[in-house]
């Protein structure tokens, strides 16, 4: 499990054409944000001022749960034998949660894609005939990841390292020229290494079809990139997602760049969570830009972002959402895809302040799910 960090440096994030909304939001970047080099997404990104704070999200009301997270007077818990849970934390229904036990030997919970079941994970597989040791890397990182949330190995593309790389050596090659430096996803036609505009024209020029997304750091180091963009709200997302498959990745000093293409189906009915049930993170949320909503009120920055997601195109309705902790219920901010182009139609995010350093927290979420309902619980602590 790579843990999560707080850098100083700002990533930047770009979706395909037409996946964003205009900018609507106006909150400036909470406390502590790093405007950093590169926190400009570029052309492109968006059609709102560049100046703007983010892709129009509006945290709104809804730090409170609601109603239904408790069974009230009479309530009867279910145990993990009767939900066939072996593993992991899950709702009592009653309000609590359920420990139901680790898994022994190479098994690890969810490992074959279904939630609270020991499974020994799939092997990904190594990266492309012709990767470099870093693209071969950020692969084995990125499905390490993916194994401890419980969805599917993404697949690297030669194509797709091919459009990474030449845009991460655009960036570092033009670094010192005004006219021709990428503020992050964006490249100048007639500078050297020109290879597109945009990340869908560059996949494209490497013979790639279906790009969909975007991830930029400015660190160098592949594992520093990786552990960063995890530690975001935004660019978490595709390195995560359930559905994500085709990716690509390239690197040159001072810049990382991570893209996107075609997806995978997962089943249906899955509920995942980053952080993963039994990890340990860090206790705050990373600078990025976009920037993320504001903090709750009250609190100089975010706490570490918890991501809860479901199947693209599923159809989702939450009742509840909890996150508990050493005091008991903690504030947060609840966002949802109809808050956020970024969040795929299919994410949701809680926003705490930031946690108590070697405290444990649960996340509650209950509702339907392709008119089903759902009970979900996972545990993580804070480092």
């Amino acid at each position: 499990m790579l843990p999560l960090a707080r850098w100083g440096l700002v990533a930047a994030l770009l979706l395909v054409p037409g996946a964003c909304t205009g900018h609507t939001g106006t909150e400036p970047p909470p406390p502590g944000s790093d405007a950093g080099p590169g926190s400009d997404a570029g052309p492109g990104f968006d059609a709102g001022p560049r100046a703007d704070s983010g892709p129009g999200v509006d945290a709104g009301p809804g730090i409170d749960a609601g109603p239904g997270t408790d069974g009230g007077p009479g309530c009867t818990p279910t145990t993990c034998a009767a939900e066939g849970a072996t593993c992991g934390t899950l709702s009592d229904g009653c309000g609590g949660s359920l420990a139901c036990g680790a898994c022994a030997g190479a098994e690890v919970c969810g490992g074959a894609g279904v939630a609270n079941e020991c499974a020994v994970p799939p092997d990904c597989g190594p990266a492309p005939a012709g990767s470099s040791a870093e693209q071969a890397e950020a692969l084995r990182l990125v499905n390490e990841v993916r194994m401890d949330v419980g969805v599917p190995c993404a697949t690297m593309i030669p194509e797709i390292n091919t459009a990474s790389q030449g845009h991460a050596d655009y960036g570092y090659t033009n670094r010192g020229d005004a006219a021709c430096r990428s503020s992050g996803h964006d490249q100048t036609a007639g500078c050297p290494g020109y290879t597109g505009a945009r990340f869908d024209a560059r996949l494209s020029a490497a013979g790639y079809s279906g790009a969909r997304s975007e991830i930029v750091h400015f660190l160098g180091s592949t594992s520093g990139a990786i552990d960063g963009w995890l530690g975001t709200l935004w660019h978490r997302i595709p390195v995560v997602q359930p559905n994500t498959n085709h990716l690509g990745y390239g690197s040159a000093p001072g810049w990382n760049v991570m893209d996107f293409g075609r997806t995978q189906s997962v089943d249906p009915m899955g509920v995942w969570f980053y952080p993963p049930d039994g990890s340990t993170v860090g206790r705050t949320g990373g600078n990025e830009s976009p920037a993320p909503p504001p903090p709750p009120a009250g609190c100089s920055t975010w706490g570490t972002f918890i991501t809860i997601m479901f199947a693209r195109g599923a159809s989702v309705s939450i009742d509840t959402h909890e996150l508990t902790g050493p005091s008991g219920a903690e504030t947060h901010e609840w966002i949802t895809p109809a808050d956020s182009s970024f969040l795929f139609g299919s994410v949701y995010v809680i926003i705490p302040c930031p946690l108590a350093a070697g405290a444990t927290y649960t996340i509650h979420v209950a509702g339907t799910l392709d008119g089903t309902p759902f009970d979900r619980s996972s545990r993580f602590t804070a480092r």
